[in-house]
């Protein structure tokens, strides 16, 4: 049997107790008359692993700086950080120099390297790209002696990858190994996107210096709307450390067309759409994600332009059933912005079901639903408030639960005698939620509670005992109009 997996994973649906897994693989190289071995790692996502859509590739060898639990960690940052680089197979394959077998002498790789990259394009990448459902946007990611095999694979394989991030390099000597692209290079590059990154530490050897500025030399013929080349030299960086100074720069670099920003115009949100996700497909081979880096800049740009035909489009394109309750209560949020109350209702309710079902275990799950009943009460159903107090009730009953991701704060108490006070509504009740907020002034929006009491109490004709909340609400906020202008009416 050609290929020897030794662990077999159904690609539909992987099943992984944790985001943070990795798997252990091997492949029989017959040409090599070895199995080689290689660990495939998915980055954790603050959104989980989507395996329903594709996914680019960073290949490494584990060599020098270079290792898979470091690397996942860094995207996992990243990608939390909401830096702009879409979350990635990490595949590190196992080779010692040798198995690589390149020359600094020649620049050339011996038989058994050469062997080794024939088993990386037609073995080892389509068996990945086959099992795991990944792009077609493949990065290889060096250090050192495999950044100098890297670069072999650069001059002499274009197109095995799209990216280069080549760490310092090795150089031993003049024209050792030689760096020139051939004709054929040329051409591919010139016609091709590539992106190629090396950087090289202050405090390292000079002669590594000296060859990334010989690449960088070399590679300024190549046609820049095509090439995208980028070199650093790391300010307090030397050969050991570089990886952790450089691998931000690096993946920044590779993937600097994976924005929702760069080329908006900023007058149709929805041509803009299409353009950035045409660019992406095209760059990347990936579709944009439906996630909030991505729908957000568009939502606003339809949101500022009074463009709700345009909003409505856009968020049906980012509509998934992977999307989070808060994602979708974003959703609604937009459409209030736009006057669009029954788009706004059906994502709130939307995000309600998807909460009570699959987020009431999660940090934030209750407070985004109680946040949804407060958005159904008072933006939604302002002019029937049996309704609103209905949701808000609902609200009550889940804080007097014994849920551990309750915020605590009590807002459900001011938000019903809010509502309250807006409709005459139930007001001694509000009334009564209202006092029990304030018993705890450490609460926010402590004046505006006093100011709701106030409305209460001259609701209930009560008008004398309104006039201490309304002086004890500008005493805590002098800045209190309604509470001011209450008080001068009375």
């Amino acid at each position: 049997m050609r290929y020897l997996v030794f662990l077999i994973l159904v690609v539909t649906g992987i099943q992984r107790s944790s985001a943070q897994d990795k798997i252990k693989e091997s492949l029989y190289a017959a040409s090599l008359k070895d199995s080689v071995r290689y660990t495939v790692y998915f980055p954790e996502d603050w959104e989980g692993w989507h395996h329903g859509a594709k996914h680019p590739v960073l290949y490494a060898i584990n060599y020098g700086m270079v290792e898979g639990n470091y690397l996942q960690a860094q995207v996992s940052y990243f990608r939390k950080s909401r830096i702009g680089i879409p979350n990635s197979l990490i595949v590190v394959v196992e080779a010692s120099m040798k198995r690589m077998g390149y020359s600094y002498e020649t620049g050339n790789l011996s038989a058994e390297g050469l062997h080794f990259v024939d088993f990386i394009k037609k073995e080892l990448i389509p068996s990945i790209e086959k099992k795991y459902n990944t792009s077609t946007f493949r990065a290889y990611i060096g250090h050192s002696f495999a950044a100098s095999f890297g670069n072999y694979l650069f001059l002499n394989r274009p197109g095995l990858f799209n990216g280069y991030m080549m760490l310092a390099p090795e150089k031993t000597g003049e024209e050792q190994p030689p760096f020139h692209l051939s004709d054929e290079a040329k051409d591919y590059y010139n016609h091709h996107h590539t992106f190629y990154y090396t950087a090289v530490g202050q405090f390292d050897l000079q002669r590594r210096h000296a060859y990334a500025r010989e690449i960088q030399r070399e590679t300024r013929q190549l046609d820049t709307t095509r090439f995208f080349f980028r070199y650093d030299s790391l300010s307090l960086a030397n050969h050991n450390n570089i990886l952790t100074l450089a691998i931000e720069f690096a993946l920044e670099h590779t993937y600097q067309f994976y924005t929702p920003y760069s080329g908006k115009e900023e007058t149709d949100a929805v041509k803009d759409l299409e353009a950035i996700s045409a660019r992406v497909h095209d760059m990347y081979g990936i579709e944009l994600e439906k996630n909030y880096t991505f729908y957000a800049p568009f939502a606003q740009e339809a949101i500022t332009n009074k463009d709700s035909a345009g909003l409505v489009t856009i968020l049906k394109y980012f509509d998934s059933d992977h999307l989070k309750g808060w994602n979708i209560m974003h959703f609604g949020q937009y459409c209030l912005q736009l006057k669009l109350k029954d788009n706004a209702r059906q994502y709130f309710e939307r995000a309600m079901k998807k909460i009570e079902k699959e987020e009431m275990n999660i940090a934030g799950g209750p407070e985004n639903l109680l946040f949804c009943y407060n958005l159904l009460a008072f933006d939604i159903y302002e002019q029937k408030p049996e309704k609103g107090w209905a949701y808000l009730q609902k609200g009550l009953l889940l804080s007097n639960s014994d849920n551990k991701y309750l915020p605590g704060d009590g807002r459900i108490y001011f938000d019903l005698g809010k509502l309250s006070a807006i409709h005459n509504y139930k007001v001694k009740e509000g009334l009564q939620y209202l006092l029990t907020y304030i018993s705890d002034d450490t609460r926010s929006s402590i004046d505006m509670a006093h100011y709701y009491i106030a409305q209460n109490y001259i609701l209930l004709n009560q008008r004398a005992k309104a006039k201490p909340h309304l002086t004890k609400a500008l005493e805590l906020n002098s800045n209190n109009k309604p509470a001011a202008r209450l008080l001068k009416e009375m």
